[in-house]
């Protein structure tokens, strides 16, 4: 314990950031791990060359943002997304009927580019009109590079449905591409959930999300800053929006008065005053 409280306090001086806002047993799970996994674990010599070593203290705060994902992971969710939500969110508008999705903490783009396909498809079908739009952030620009890039390998894509595949993808060698026309419809920009100084993302202009997906981005910090990011999300929801989450986090969530559950069988939620 005393050897990670050197770690963190050698790191938040060295990257000038608090670390406080994470979660305790994540935060100490994740300096011992990179610990063991360097040189051997000699704790000694890492607290030597951490003190100096800038790639390492970057490489140590990159490695808390853990980018794991894959295409349409809650399947339920996205199914009822797909099949019932988000079309009855569209035909409830008033006025300039355009989509305006928020994907927070979006990582490698995989939660991103799933809701651009069901967009698409929809819009295709006539179910929703063309105009729509998705903002996607992460604080890591080089999660948000590969993003961008949106080169997956076929692992990431096992829940996606074989005429999707073929439709919206194309081949790289081993793995498969976005096609461009999905990549037009999201826009990737690094941007702190924790930022006090703005309510949502500046790409964005303003809030007025109709669907705002934060999966498994709560379990990583602390029950503040949970607290704080749940509150800026809440602020951002359009009238009749909702939010997407992930299944570990509907315990936390649960305690919220002004989230109702769509269901128990998914992690979407609406504002109770939302309708």
């Amino acid at each position: 314990m005393e050897a990670a409280r050197k770690i963190i306090s050698l790191l938040e001086e060295g990257i000038k950031k608090d670390l406080s806002c994470f979660d305790t047993k994540f935060l100490l799970e994740s300096l011992n791990s990179r610990v063991n996994d360097y040189k051997n674990g000699e704790l000694e010599k890492y607290l030597t060359d951490l003190q100096d070593d800038t790639a390492e203290q970057n490489s140590l705060y990159t490695g808390l943002f853990v980018p794991h994902s894959f295409f349409f992971r809650d399947r339920l969710s996205f199914a009822v997304l797909e099949e019932l939500l988000l079309a009855r969110i569209y035909s409830r508008k008033r006025g300039e009927k355009k989509l305006r999705i928020w994907s927070a903490g979006c990582a490698g783009g995989e939660e991103a580019y799933s809701l651009a396909i069901i967009l698409a498809e929809l819009a295709e079908k006539g179910e929703i009109g063309k105009d729509y739009r998705i903002f996607a952030t992460d604080l890591v620009e080089t999660y948000l590079d590969s993003a961008r890039e949106g080169i997956y390998p076929t692992e990431s894509l096992r829940n996606v449905r074989l005429e999707l595949l073929e439709k919206h993808f194309s081949k790289r060698g081993e793995y498969l591409e976005i096609s461009p026309s999905l990549k037009e419809r999201v826009h990737f920009s690094g941007y702190d959930l924790l930022e006090k100084n703005t309510q949502n993302p500046p790409e964005s202009i303003f809030g007025e999300f109709d669907l705002i997906s934060c999966c498994n981005v709560f379990i990583y910090y602390s029950k503040q800053a949970r607290k704080r990011i749940l509150e800026k999300i809440k602020y951002n929801l359009a009238p009749g929006g909702y939010l997407l989450t992930g299944r570990a986090e509907s315990g936390d969530l649960g305690e919220d008065r002004e989230l109702v559950m769509y269901s128990p069988l998914t992690s979407i939620y609406g504002l109770a005053s939302g309708g």
